[in-house]
């Protein structure tokens, strides 16, 4: 078998590259040593941090980016690279975007997260996967996706 991108792990870092590699005109394999897609993602049930201006407003909730920055770099006892801080909070909300364009449905729900009890609770945006449990549903892959083709999926997503 030939291909041009090979993805090691279906978790939904993975399975993002895999998607993006597959946007861009590459073959792509995805390989996944477990028995289902989702990596650590379904341990997070699908929850994402960030600064949404969509769903946040509607419940009363002020939030930006440079609120997101400071509470990560506070979150981490300030030993975070703070340019590295700056781009994955700058990015948050395009990638639930880029999720959202691809097909990944969110519940209009935003949680919030508890930290250091000098920290104020984050109240970001949390998007939560439509599924309950596992994110394999939700996350596209290689057998859901209109933008994979199947012969780039190593294995059927299972459900929970």
């Amino acid at each position: 078998m030939k291909t041009q991108v090979v993805i090691i792990g279906g978790g939904g870092s993975g399975l993002a590259a895999a998607v993006a590699a597959s946007q861009a005109g590459a073959d792509v394999i995805v390989l996944e040593k477990l028995g289902l897609l989702g990596g650590s993602t379904n341990v997070s049930e699908g929850a994402l941090n960030a600064a949404d201006p969509i769903r946040q407003p509607k419940l009363g909730i002020e939030d930006s980016v440079a609120k997101h920055i400071d509470q990560t770099l506070k979150g981490g006892h300030n030993v975070g690279n703070p340019e590295l801080v700056k781009h994955l909070c700058e990015g948050a909300y395009p990638a639930v975007e880029w999720l959202e364009s691809i097909g990944v449905k969110f519940k209009d729900e935003v949680g919030t997260a508890g930290s250091a009890p000098t920290i104020p609770p984050l109240r970001r945006a949390t998007p939560t996967s439509a599924s309950s449990r596992s994110t394999s549903r939700s996350i596209p892959t290689c057998r859901s996706s209109p933008t994979l083709k199947p012969k780039t999926c190593s294995r059927t997503p299972t459900a929970a």
